[in-house]
């Protein structure tokens, strides 16, 4: 065949930002996985969160991280939290994920703040 091979970033090694934004996320996961494991008896319900993103999944450093949250959150807490990404646009604007997260449309929400500049207050 004529097609180079696909090449797939590793979310976990490669970053735009270098290993900051990475270890960050990593650490936040680890966080949430904790308190999903911990206060799992106290809900009766599992979570199920839907969430738009300002960039491609398939866009490492930018889009790959949401994705690698989700996957890890529900990992991490045995599948009691699930999280749903919507692609850009599939579920609301890509500039209006701050605001759809903060009326509540959404639970969630992965987007740069400079899109939101001026919008939330110092």
């Amino acid at each position: 065949s004529d097609q180079a091979p696909a090449i797939r970033a590793r979310p976990d090694t490669i970053t735009m930002l270098g290993d900051l934004p990475m270890k960050l996320l990593k650490a936040l996961t680890g966080v949430a996985g904790a308190i999903a494991l911990t206060t799992g008896s106290a809900f009766a319900d599992d979570l199920r969160w839907k969430m738009p993103v300002a960039f491609a999944t398939n866009l490492p450093g930018l889009g790959s991280p949401a994705a690698w949250v989700a996957d890890n959150l529900t990992t991490a807490s045995d599948g009691s939290i699930q999280v749903r990404v919507y692609e850009p646009g599939k579920l609301v604007p890509p500039f209006d994920i701050l605001q759809s997260v903060s009326d509540g449309k959404v639970s969630a929400g992965y987007t740069w703040i400079g899109y939101d500049q001026g919008k939330v207050p110092a």
